[in-house]
């Protein structure tokens, strides 16, 4: 889908008819914030080819920088094959817009032809969210998509360098990353997204793979944990008829007691208040 059948495009920047114009390409540069890094070089190339032959149909937009040059908000693939073809102008159409919605067209005109890989949408989002003090609600009618397909997406930047790395190469991808996630051990993190590229491992047989390392992780925890800890934790539980659980540090600790609704904290309570081990 091209950014001019975008609704949220047309229904906010598109009131009026636009003319397609031909404007020189020396005066013509990239978005500096343009939310795509990474460009299929082969891929230009092959679209430089295309446009040799049959020149460029498809006008890119740009906005007025009022220094007479302008800047692309969408099309900078087009704009860098032109380039490579010899192209001496390009048709654009030319959008007046501020600074806000040039950062919205641009993230939407990516996400719609899927040019960014998962990290830089996540980035993306991030921004949008950060710069103009948006809610993930508000990103998802931009883009058209659900808030907590944005949420997920922007969880995967919780991921260490690494699996960040391993999800920009497009070797794993952002349902592999949630799995990965589940997992609060940064080296287990970074050994389990090398075994799922090594073996090949689809995201749901990840989703189960990381599920078993968690539970097992919790029981190593529970075995390697003191025997008088153990002890004190099952007497206390006994006594309040609740599962209690006690981590010990260096100097300090915590005592966690589960409940299941607020009657049974208050049952709880009042056993800790008038009741004696």
């Amino acid at each position: 889908m091209d950014i001019f059948d975008s609704e949220y495009f047309k229904s906010k920047y598109l009131a009026n008819n636009l003319d397609t114009v031909y404007i020189p390409i020396e005066k013509i540069y990239p978005n500096p914030n343009q939310p795509r890094k990474i460009f299929d070089e082969e891929r230009i190339r092959s679209l430089s080819e295309s446009i040799k032959k049959y020149g460029l149909i498809q006008p890119i937009a740009i906005v007025d920088d009022m220094s007479g040059r302008y800047m692309i908000i969408a099309g900078e693939r087009r704009y860098r094959a032109s380039i490579m073809a010899g192209l001496k102008e390009m048709p654009a159409i030319i959008i007046h817009s501020d600074m806000q919605g040039i950062d919205e067209m641009s993230l939407i005109e990516n996400v719609q032809r899927e040019d960014l890989n998962i990290i830089e949408e996540a980035m993306a989002y991030k921004g949008i969210i950060d710069k103009y003090d948006k809610t993930q609600k508000e990103v998802s009618d931009i883009v058209g998509k659900s808030r907590s397909y944005i949420a997920n997406t922007m969880r995967l930047l919780n991921l260490p360098d690494f699996c960040k790395q391993k999800l920009e190469s497009g070797e794993i991808s952002g349902g592999h990353g949630l799995a990965i996630l589940q997992l609060d051990d940064e080296d287990i993190q970074n050994m389990f997204a090398s075994k799922i590229i090594d073996t090949g491992m689809s995201v749901r047989e990840a989703e189960k793979f990381s599920k078993y390392i968690k539970e097992a992780n919790k029981e190593k925890k529970k075995k390697d944990k003191d025997i008088f800890v153990r002890d004190l934790e099952e007497r206390l539980g006994d006594f309040l008829d609740a599962k209690v659980s006690i981590q010990l540090h260096s100097k300090k600790g915590s005592l966690t007691i589960d409940f299941l609704d607020e009657d049974d904290l208050n049952r709880i309570a009042e056993e800790i208040i008038g009741g004696k081990l």
